[in-house]
């Protein structure tokens, strides 16, 4: 299954709907997650940087995420925060100025050990997805559903997976899917 995704996206990434006149400009970008509750809550950002390219169609480049996370438990009067970071690097193809399909890979430093802090470790992601994607003067909006082909047990994105599975035996299983919105300036 993971090797048609990907030879699809490969397939998909060396074609070339728009015939480059000039390089396309470099952008930043960043994508922002989060949440809050009366228990606690996170905020984190992801940068970007899009390197100018011949095809404007294509989007590459580094990233970086921050992502901080703190927790109170009223009933113990103990609370909790932590920090996740890292980086790893994104490559969108954009198709026209209706839809991107993406890939994007990161190694996040976390102390998530399962649903418990513990020692921090490095942790894989790498989403593959796609969705709308809308471009004005200097400005792109990406809005679309990525999937983290790795889903790994102690991802920080768990908690953003928004569907569940049932199995035959009534066990509730997360679909390693999250919403992700990206914005993108040229510079």
């Amino acid at each position: 299954m993971i090797y048609r995704i990907l030879l699809i996206a490969t397939l998909l990434f060396s074609m070339n709907y728009t015939v480059a006149q000039e390089d396309s400009r470099p952008e930043i970008g960043f994508d922002l997650a989060m949440g809050f509750s009366k228990n606690g809550g996170n905020f984190g950002i992801g940068p970007k940087y899009k390197f100018a390219a011949m095809n404007p169609s294509i989007a590459w480049g580094p990233s970086l995420r921050f992502q901080h996370v703190w927790a109170n438990n009223f009933q113990t009067g103990q609370s909790t925060s932590y920090t996740i970071y890292g980086g790893g690097a994104f490559l969108h193809y954009r198709i026209e100025n209706i839809i991107y399909l993406g890939a994007e890979v990161e190694f996040l430093h976390t102390p998530i050990n399962f649903t418990f802090v513990s020692s921090p470790s490095w942790v894989p992601t790498a989403f593959v997805g796609g969705g709308l994607s809308k471009s004005w003067d200097f400005f792109r909006i990406n809005a679309g559903l990525m999937y983290d082909v790795i889903n790994h047990n102690n991802s920080p994105f768990r908690s953003s997976y928004f569907l569940s599975k049932t199995d035959g035996s009534g066990n509730k299983a997360l679909l390693p899917l999250i919403y992700r919105f990206s914005f993108f300036f040229e510079i």
